[in-house]
């Protein structure tokens, strides 16, 4: 079963996403905010991180930076992270520079089928 790490601040969403995906097959962890993801990823393999854009103190592009970090400095698979965002993508890509920590940038208001074609599409699948 495919470990995802889901990173958001809103719990109604957080639930929403965790249940869905629990639904779909997948093992779901969820984290409410950027440090406590970056945590739990220093303990844990995930297949795939799913991390809002926007949250309070560490935002989902540090949150992927830190967890590429983790994968390099400890050897480990390189995890697909999806960033969530009701912002323009074009802005956040101004925002990543040359980046590569993040592999798809999906509308937070996408639908949960969006989702799923998203994380089927994702290399680890």
């Amino acid at each position: 079963m495919p470990r995802v790490l889901i990173v958001d601040d809103d719990p109604a969403f957080l639930e929403l996403l965790s249940n869905e995906l629990n639904y779909y097959g997948y093992s779901a962890t969820k984290a409410t905010n950027g440090s406590d993801a970056i945590d739990i990823y220093k303990e844990i393999d995930f297949d795939l991180v799913i991390t809002d854009f926007q949250m309070p103190g560490i935002n989902g592009l540090v949150v992927a930076h830190e967890i590429r970090q983790i994968c390099f400095s400890q050897n480990r698979k390189l995890v697909n992270i999806i960033l969530l965002s009701s912002e323009c993508p074009d802005k956040i890509k101004v925002q990543m520079e040359s980046s590569n920590d993040i592999d798809f940038i999906a509308p937070k208001l996408f639908g949960l089928e969006a989702l799923k074609v998203y994380i089927k599409n994702s290399r680890y699948s």
